[in-house]
């Protein structure tokens, strides 16, 4: 079978390798039909990434169909359609006892610690594949793992109709998070530079959309608000500065999400954290958003399908990953079909 592998920094081959078989009673066999590029897949592709080592094969937003299961597996069967749940905990540490497995002392995750799924063929415990509706193509099923990030999002932050939030970058991992905002009754504002992505926020829902490269934030969202501070602030995109900023501006017992992983220093005024009794947390992966996520999918089909801008077949995955790499206006989620 085929696989894309990143076999050095900026270096990527699409490699010959054995087709995988089930090795456990409990695994399952799936032939991969799509696997979208995430930002961590190119913080691995740039030498970015804190653990992932190469060569690796990239690929955690996965979907495909299932062809073998293993003699223990009820809950699949082959012909199933499935998405992947690309995290595994060891179930006994605090975080997992605490209910919180995604960051588990022991975590692993698929296409970072281990081989990933932008393959022909990949094997899973049948946990780890969620079954999915005829009604999403390939292409849009790829995009529930996402999805889950952002319904996680809105989790942590505690995000309500009483809510107004702003949110830092309108990437795929924004513009998802603004999705699941606006489902769960808030007000949204988005900031981000990059004119294209500021039109799909626009199109996305936003109630104010702001041009930081001409517009100040914290002005126009006050504005917005007739001078009521945002109650929620995430942060999508690791702006420098934005951080010590949110706890400046929010609401007293507003929150503060981050979700990237930027490894500089963020200064932030604790008198400030204290007098108005602010929550900072931080959303990483997901815990359980799996089904729900699937269940609604289907209210979410046009906005996924603007999401989705370019689709590259396997024999071009370089030409994929280098384009999904260069932030250019217009482009969006990047998607290999295999």
């Amino acid at each position: 079978m085929k696989a894309l592998v990143f076999t050095g920094l900026h270096e990527m081959a699409v490699e010959e390798r054995p087709k995988p078989r089930l090795a456990q009673p409990g695994q399952a066999l799936v032939r991969v039909r799509a696997a979208g590029i995430c930002g961590s897949d190119l913080h691995i592709y740039n030498g970015k990434h804190s653990f992932a080592q190469y060569p690796i094969v990239p690929g955690h937003e996965v979907a495909g169909e299932v062809v073998e299961v293993g003699a223990e597996v009820k809950s699949l069967v082959p012909g199933d359609r499935v998405v992947l749940e690309p995290i595994h905990s060891c179930g006994g540490c605090y975080a997992c006892k605490k209910g919180q497995p995604n960051v588990c002392e022991h975590l692993r995750v698929t296409g970072a610690h281990h081989d990933g799924g932008c393959q022909e063929y990949y094997v899973e415990d049948a946990a780890n594949w969620h079954k999915i509706p005829d009604t999403l193509s390939w292409e849009e099923a790829v995009m529930v793992e996402p999805y889950t990030i952002g319904a996680q999002v809105v989790s942590r932050g505690k995000i309500g109709p009483l809510d107004t939030v702003l949110i830092h970058g309108a990437g795929p991992a924004g513009l998802i998070a603004l999705d699941m905002a606006k489902e769960a009754g808030a007000a949204v504002a988005v900031s981000e530079i990059v004119e294209g992505r500021l039109a799909l926020a626009r199109e996305f829902g936003a109630d104010l959309v702001i041009d930081a490269k001409t517009q100040d934030p914290v002005e126009e969202i006050l504005r917005f608000t007739g001078g009521r501070a945002p109650t929620v602030v995430i942060d999508a995109a690791g702006v420098p500065g934005s951080f010590g900023k949110a706890v400046e501006i929010l609401a007293p017992a507003g929150t503060v999400v981050t979700m990237t992983f930027s490894p500089v220093p963020a200064p932030a005024r604790v008198d400030l954290i204290t007098l108005k009794e602010l929550n900072i947390v931080g959303s990483r992966l997901q815990t359980g958003m799996f089904e729900p996520v699937i269940a609604g999918m289907g209210r979410r089909l046009g906005r996924i399908r603007r999401m989705i801008t370019h689709t590259f077949p396997l024999a071009q995955a370089e030409e994929a990953v280098r384009l999904a790499d260069s932030r250019r206006a217009g482009v969006g989620k990047v998607v290999i079909t295999l």
